[in-house]
């Protein structure tokens, strides 16, 4: 039986969390809060080997929370449940100590297999959270890699312009806009229109 702490800004996400947990594991919580800098007191003193968070907190952000938390207790597993999507996010979560990160919008059993596998010592990502994690783990975000023009592009198609349309607003021939195209969606492992326009959504370069 492993001790859960359950960080939610939501009461009825952290209700409904523990009352799934108490009916499905054996596991037990042993403390919950809304706010990120009013939880870091309580979990330091309650040391529990989960903690489940949020990343959309007031008071301290999830990630600053995950930050100082893996700092001050290397061995707590962190599992990141949350709506934020995107590489940023993703990224940084994992580089401050996130052992597993989930989407709210997954199936609740996902919820499970993240606990259960960041407590036998493994990694759990989201189906469409892996796009940005290694096989190691380690964060991956391709953005990186992009030139600048390739971004420029990037944001040019997931705005829905054509390659006409971006040779006159980036000042560069059909062609070459052509050519970046393809060469981003290459160092990005896609290969649609659409996949392009997803990633976009994905890194908060355009609204939903």
């Amino acid at each position: 039986m492993a001790s859960i702490f359950l960080l939610d800004s939501e009461p009825f996400t952290r209700d409904g969390i523990r009352t799934y947990l108490h009916k499905a594991t054996n596991n037990q919580v042993v403390g919950e809060e809304e706010s990120g800098l009013a939880a870091i007191p309580l979990i330091l003193s309650c040391r529990p080997e989960v903690l489940i968070s949020d990343l959309n907190l007031p008071g301290l952000d999830g990630l600053e929370v995950i930050r100082r938390l893996h700092s001050d207790i290397p061995s707590m597993r962190i599992v990141v449940y949350t709506r934020k999507f995107g590489g940023s996010f993703i990224s940084r979560a994992v580089k401050y100590g996130a052992n597993a990160y989930v989407l709210k919008n997954s199936p609740r059993t996902e919820l499970i297999s993240a606990i259960s596998a960041v407590l036998n010592g493994h990694t759990y990502f989201s189906d469409i959270v892996s796009h940005f994690v290694g096989e190691d783990g380690s964060s991956v975000d391709q953005y990186e890699d992009l030139t600048i023009r390739e971004r420029e592009v990037l944001q040019q198609v997931a705005e829905g312009k054509t390659a006409h349309e971006m040779s006159e607003e980036l000042f560069i021939s059909v062609r070459t806009a052509e050519k970046h195209r393809s060469n981003l969606m290459k160092k990005l492992d896609i290969h649609s229109h659409n996949g392009l326009i997803r990633y976009a959504l994905q890194r908060s370069l355009i609204p939903f």
